[in-house]
Order: structure tokens, then C-alpha cells, then sequence
């Protein structure tokens, strides 16, 4: 009768042996998949913020040359009102159509960059620049959260330009 016990209590402590096992090994799983999720998302917050940074200092570099051409050349500059594109080159081209046009991809085919001038509108309290240009610039940009064909993330900056070549004596 001893004997038998000694049997069936080994058989039961091997059963409980191999619970614990299961139990300890599913509670590491789980464990892993939650640090799993934390970096991912972690890493998913990392890249939006660097596209952000990076989208901002491409708007602040497109003001920058905007401002540049208002400064040298303000008859021709004036006279690019509406959605454009700013150039490789430096220059305001027209979007392509009336519908909104795209403007092409940055160099490393990732943002896109619009320019939109608004003339002086004295009677429109939308407008911050009631006696000079208002200029906006966007730009946009795509990722895994966006869907297929739109640019779901922008950074827009706005900013008044005027002629500095015109003194108002008055």
C-alpha cells in the first residue's frame, strides 16, 4: 500500500511540475507581448516626431526662400498668388490644374511642399496680413497610418510678406 502511494505521488507532483511550467511559460508570453507592443509604439512615436521636425524645418526652409524672392523680385513674386510649388530651383510654379494639382515629392520622395499666397485683403478678418501677403506654406506627408493614396500628417506655417521696397510716406 506504500508502495502504491509513493507511485500515484510522484505521478501527481510530475502533473503539477508540468502546470507550473505551462503556467510560468504563458505569463512570459504575455510579458513579452506587452514589451513587444511598448517598443513598437515607442519606435512608431520616435519616427512620427522626426517626420514632424523634419516637415518643419522644410516649411521654415521654404518661408525662407519665398521671403528671398518676395525680396528680389516683389512685381514678379506679387503676381504668384494662389497654390504653387516651390522648384528645385528656388522658384513659384503654378500647381499643374485648377483642382488642387499636386506638387511633386521632396528629393528623398517623401513630403510634399505647397505654397499658397493670399493678395492683401483689408475686408477679410481671416487674413492676419490685412496690408501685405499672406503666405502659407504646407507640407504633408505619408506613412503605414495613412491610407493608400493621401497625406494624412502636415505642418503648416503662415507668414506676411510685404513690399520692403515701398515706403509709406504717410
Amino acid at each position: 500500500m506504500i508502495l502504491i502511494l509513493m507511485i500515484v505521488t510522484k505521478d501527481k507532483i510530475k502533473g503539477q511540475v508540468l502546470i507550473e511550467v505551462l503556467v510560468a511559460l504563458s505569463a512570459s508570453v504575455l510579458v513579452l507581448g506587452a514589451i513587444t507592443v511598448a517598443v513598437v509604439t515607442s519606435l512608431n512615436s520616435a519616427q512620427l516626431a522626426k517626420n514632424q521636425t523634419l516637415a518643419t524645418q522644410y516649411a521654415q526652409d521654404a518661408i525662407e526662400q519665398v521671403k528671398e524672392l518676395s525680396e528680389t523680385d516683389w512685381a514678379t513674386f506679387n503676381k504668384k498668388g494662389g497654390s504653387n510649388c516651390l522648384q528645385a530651383t528656388g522658384e513659384l510654379q503654378p500647381e499643374a490644374d485648377e483642382e488642387g494639382g499636386v506638387c511633386p515629392l521632396d528629393e528623398n520622395n517623401f513630403f510634399k511642399r505647397e505654397i499658397i499666397i493670399y493678395p492683401p485683403n483689408p475686408n477679410n478678418n481671416d487674413n492676419k496680413c490685412q496690408s501685405s501677403d499672406e503666405v502659407e506654406v504646407k507640407v504633408s506627408w505619408t506613412d503605414n497610418k495613412c491610407q493608400a493614396t493621401s497625406f494624412c500628417h502636415n505642418v503648416d506655417l503662415k507668414t506676411c510678406l510685404g513690399n520692403l521696397n515701398e515706403v509709406d510716406l504717410n
